[in-house]
């Protein structure tokens, strides 16, 4: 598979998150607490950053992670497709700016990534957003190209079988119990032969209907 498999489903996710930045941004801020507990502590376990390194963060988003790593030492080029979050990225860096750099690159572009150089960072990492790319081939060309001999590559994604278009949320209720117990799983339909398509997602217009009226009964 290559982009040209994807082409409209690239164009149209990249209008998306330009679109959603700045509510992400806003949303998202220095980070979460799922990303925060969850995420970042393993991420910079497996990064191990030693001072004056230079990390390469892909689909940095509002560079809340790139500016942990400066934090730590680092010096951090982050980049992203997406003009807006770049933009919110920026606003939010002041402390250690000097080693921070943020640029836009179509990380699907062969073209555009190849500007990253050859063996050139120590540690690419990409948090939680492979699975939103719809061709990551060049993407990881890249990532093999810019590491450096002795260095490391770190990602994290949601788990590949409960997250894809493969997958079946269900929710049962037992009537003979008695209790209006309802229990929640996942079927698994297809888990090695999946393609890249576009799948639902909440708009920030109806993450701002459930913040005012509360989660819906099923």
């Amino acid at each position: 598979m290559d982009n040209a498999d994807f082409a409209d489903l690239i164009v149209e996710s990249q209008d998306i998150w330009d679109q959603n930045a700045r509510w992400w941004d806003a949303r998202m801020g220095e980070g979460n607490d799922w990303h925060r507990m969850l995420i970042a502590p393993a991420v910079e376990e497996l990064l191990g950053v030693q001072p004056g390194e230079r990390v390469l963060e892909l689909a940095c988003g509002n560079g809340q992670f790139a500016r942990r790593l400066v934090s730590l030492g680092a010096r951090v080029l982050a980049c992203d497709s997406s003009a807006a979050f770049l933009d919110c990225a920026r606003l939010r860096t002041s402390a250690y700016s000097e080693r921070i750099e943020y640029q836009m690159i179509d990380l699907t572009s062969e073209e555009q990534l190849a500007a990253l150089g050859t063996c050139e960072f120590d540690a690419p990492v990409c948090n939680m957003a492979l699975m939103d790319i719809a061709c990551i081939t060049p993407l990881l060309r890249a990532v093999r190209r810019t590491l450096r001999a002795d260095g490391r590559f770190v990602f994290s994604v949601p788990h590949p079988c409960f997250n894809t278009s493969g997958t079946t949320l269900l929710a049962e209720r037992d009537d003979y119990q008695g209790d209006d117990t309802v229990t929640f799983s996942v079927r698994v339909r297809r888990y090695r032969s999946l393609a890249p398509q576009k799948g639902p997602a909440k708009t920030p217009m109806a993450w701002q209907s459930e913040a005012l009226n509360g989660p819906k009964e099923v």
